[in-house]
């Protein structure tokens, strides 16, 4: 086989000229960008959140190089679940990532292997929940768009903490080889934050990694909302990244909470949506529609953020 000499590009779904976008709306005309209209729902979640002082995770661990634990513990976590993980096509180290220029050749073609999600390469960064990101690369094989998954960086936050946010990035993966798991950009931390928070109130049961993260992500969004309300020389992209995360978070949350809430038949019932998600058959509106956990009525979504403790 010839060198493939096709353009790729470090994933951005923000930006429409690149090959390996599967999101309907990008094949047929993007809607227009609607802002996020500030009203007192928005404004009161950001107040209220910041009355509750954030929780900081002192725990030091010597060496995050050689632990793997939060591999471990996502196994075990996705197996009690009942989700299947779908194969997912890896970057391997044979191929120099630091020197990927843009263009497709048979070196990195060579390198790539087909695997557990469980396998990408993974790399520790200080700081929270902002530094947590899974990356690939989207090009055109075989005359089809495939995503590459490339690396996962996670903070250096306490095992089971990290644990909870492995399983965030995971779903991103397996949402990115089913065609996106989503329509539209808005949606797409949805089910990752939904997941998220179902690995922290599985991991530990003394609740302490559920108020972390649940705490941590609130907190998060909160300041999401200052920056983009404060910030008014932000570009279209800067906004819709913030648009995107602060909508996804709260319908995240949202999710969470009607599965952490929900008896056994619910758990079941939502747990082979996400199953279906992953294997490109549904896509997170539909699980937004099904549950009415969409963000149209936000006072009724906000007020819903503190159902579920632990």
């Amino acid at each position: 086989m010839g060198t493939n000499c096709l353009k790729s590009y470090i994933v951005n779904p923000y930006d429409t000229t690149h090959l390996g976008i599967r999101r309907k709306e990008f094949f047929y005309g993007m809607a227009p960008y609607e802002p996020v209209s500030f009203d007192n729902s928005y404004l009161n979640f950001m107040y209220e959140v910041r009355q509750s002082k954030k929780i900081v995770d002192n725990s030091t661990i010597p060496d995050y190089a050689y632990d793997q634990s939060f591999v471990r513990n996502s196994t075990s976590l996705w197996n009690s679940l009942g989700i299947r993980l779908r194969s997912v096509p890896i970057l391997t180290d044979r191929y120099d990532i630091t020197k990927f220029n843009g263009y497709v050749t048979q070196d990195f073609v060579n390198a790539i292997e087909v695997g557990s999600p469980l396998q990408i390469p993974t790399f520790y960064l200080p700081g929270g929940l902002e530094v947590s990101h899974s990356y690939t690369i989207n090009t055109n094989l075989y005359g089809r768009n495939v995503s590459i998954c490339t690396n996962i960086n996670l903070p250096q936050m306490n095992r089971r903490a990290v644990s909870a946010i492995y399983a965030h990035e995971i779903t991103h993966m397996q949402m990115y080889n089913a065609g996106g798991g989503a329509l539209h950009i808005t949606n797409d931390e949805t089910l990752p934050i939904m997941m998220e928070e179902i690995a922290a109130d599985m991991i530990d049961g003394s609740g302490e990694t559920f108020s972390l993260i649940r705490n941590n992500r609130m907190h998060h969004i909160a300041n999401s909302i200052e920056s983009l309300k404060s910030n008014k020389s932000m570009t279209v992209y800067q906004k819709m990244q913030f648009d995107d995360y602060i909508i996804s978070g709260i319908q995240g949350i949202n999710l969470a909470n009607i599965y952490l809430l929900g008896d056994i038949n619910l758990k079941r019932e939502m747990i082979g949506d996400i199953n279906r998600v992953f294997s490109g058959d549904m896509v997170t509106e539909e699980i937004l529609d099904k549950y009415d956990s969409n963000v149209s009525d936000i006072p009724k979504r906000v007020k819903a953020l503190t159902r579920y403790k632990r």
